[in-house]
């Protein structure tokens, strides 16, 4: 009885190990998504800067949305707001000069 007692000691400990192990996998797996899209992003607006900058708009919109994207970031705004307002600005800085919005 003792030896049935430790061996279902024994299974439930691996069943919780294996249950924090999937866990972990899952976590991981989502950070790494998060930070591929994070790098991916980066990446397009790097491209995105070069290609203003070889276009000759190196003050215009791109100089307006640096300096607004720095208040927002000094405003000391809740983060649900700061995401909101940093996401709208991206929006801005996507829609076209010549466009009527």
């Amino acid at each position: 009885a003792d030896i049935k007692e430790r061996l279902n000691k024994v299974i439930r400990s691996i069943h919780n190990e294996k249950e924090v192990l999937e866990i972990e996998k899952k976590i991981g797996q989502r950070v790494k998504r998060s930070m591929e899209r994070t790098q991916k992003e980066y990446y397009l607006r790097e491209q995105m800067k070069a290609i203003q900058k070889e276009l000759g708009d190196k003050e215009g919109k791109t100089g307006e949305v640096q300096s607004l994207t720095e208040k927002i970031e000094e405003a000391g705004m809740p983060e649900r707001v700061k995401e909101t307002a940093l996401k709208e600005l991206s929006r801005y800085e996507k829609v076209p000069s010549s466009s009527a919005e």
